[in-house]
């Protein structure tokens, strides 16, 4: 087997060595390229020998940031208002990247029956529009998740945990806030985060937590 050395003026040696066995079909010939490359590029080949400085592939997360809600939060309203906490702000290093959005929201309604609509928004420049719901379908209201209370023996404890994670490309270079949103359906009965409908002072009765986590990744 042999090698080709280069001797550091120091006195140590870096050595390229041939492969341990033979190659399997005919020799091998690699063409190394012009020029260096740039920071963070690696060396790649076309099959045929030729080298190559690119780019790392897609998917590497270029930024990151996340936001956690630990206090209880109540509304009547029966229009979208922000979830106070849960929201965060990064700005793209490339209108090419996207977004991996990973949400989980502990959610609760009045009991009888009642629901709680919850929706995902993105701002930028100052205009919010949300991005992940349904389909229109006739008369169907459209969300992000919703969740029902229920009357019965034990609807105090109406709760649930709303969760998910989306992909989004906003293709923008400017500031990029996503956050979530939530109302009720009824004015008469409220909407909770971070509680169940019933909120006695009893270890069977807590307080939880819901958080957002936003990735900007590489094209």
């Amino acid at each position: 087997m042999s090698k080709i050395s280069l001797k550091h003026s120091g006195g140590n040696v870096v050595s390229l060595n041939s492969p341990t066995s033979a190659p399997t079909s005919a020799d091998v010939a690699f063409k190394l390229p012009n020029a260096d490359g740039s920071a963070g590029q690696f060396m790649k080949t076309d099959g045929s020998g030729n080298l190559s400085f690119a780019a790392a592939g897609g998917g590497k997360v270029l930024n990151y940031d996340d936001a956690t809600k630990s206090n209880v939060q109540t509304t009547l309203s029966t229009s979208f208002i922000d979830i106070t906490g849960l929201s965060v702000t990064l700005t793209p290093a490339s209108s090419a990247s996207k977004f991996l959005i990973m949400y989980s929201v502990f959610a609760g309604a009045s009991q009888n029956v009642y629901a709680l609509h919850l929706q995902l928004v993105k701002v930028v420049g100052g205009t919010a529009s949300d991005i992940h719901r349904g389909d229109a379908d006739g008369n169907r209201g459209r969300f992000t998740a919703q969740h029902w209370s229920e009357y019965g023996d034990y609807d105090q404890f109406n709760s649930t945990i709303m969760a998910g994670q989306v992909i989004h490309a906003p293709n923008t270079t400017s500031a990029v806030t996503f956050k979530m949103q939530f109302r009720s359906n009824d004015a008469n009965y409220y909407a909770y985060i971070n509680r169940m409908e019933a909120d006695n002072d009893s270890y069977n009765y807590g307080t939880m937590v819901s958080n957002i986590t936003v990735m900007e990744l590489a094209s």
